[in-house]
């Protein structure tokens, strides 16, 4: 994160600058896919992604229904080949625009950057949220509440998990969670 702010968005950013690094470094990886998934380890994907068939003309990108927090989600994204780096380049952009009023959070700044270069966001059904064990350490959110028949694992943010059932119906239908309501 960054002193003085909660939350570790600049974390997010910074990694993300480190694999465009990478792939500039690398146009054999770059060259040798068409569409990019950018998301995090910690989600839980509760039915089949299908992203394949994404329409990522017109410099679109795609990202999951909900919890964009006045911006965009910075927890996953679907991007081309020809804006993959545009889509992951965000401190640079964001320290060429001081005068910016970013807002308050990641996702604020992360919208301002994406539509000063053009890129086109649509949603897609969300079919994953962010979880956790009793052992893992945050900066922002503790995990609670028991994901069903998956022994250990606990829920992050309930809107994502509420929306993946939503999408999902039917997948942990008759498992015991353990969770009160």
């Amino acid at each position: 994160g960054v002193k003085g702010h909660s939350g570790s968005g600049a974390i997010i950013f910074m990694i993300r600058w480190f694999l465009s690094q990478r792939l500039l470094d690398n146009p054999d990886i770059l060259n040798q896919y068409k569409k990019f998934v950018i998301t995090r380890a910690d989600h839980y994907y509760q039915c089949q992604h299908e992203y394949t068939n994404l329409d990522l003309s017109n410099n679109t990108i795609w990202i999951p229904e909900g919890l964009d927090n006045w911006g965009y989600t910075d927890r996953h994204l679907i991007v081309s080949q020809r804006n993959v780096l545009d889509a992951l380049d965000i401190f640079p952009t964001l320290f060429q625009h001081t005068d910016w009023d970013n807002g308050s959070n990641p996702e604020s700044a992360l919208k301002r950057v994406w539509i000063s270069k053009g890129i086109n966001v649509k949603r897609t059904d969300r079919v994953m949220f962010t979880v956790a064990t009793q052992f893992d350490t945050t900066r922002w959110r503790k995990a609670k509440g028991d994901v069903p028949g998956v022994p250990g694992l606990l829920k992050k943010y309930h809107d994502e998990y509420d929306q993946t059932q939503r999408n999902c119906p039917g997948v942990f239908e008759g498992r015991e969670s353990g969770e009160e309501q």
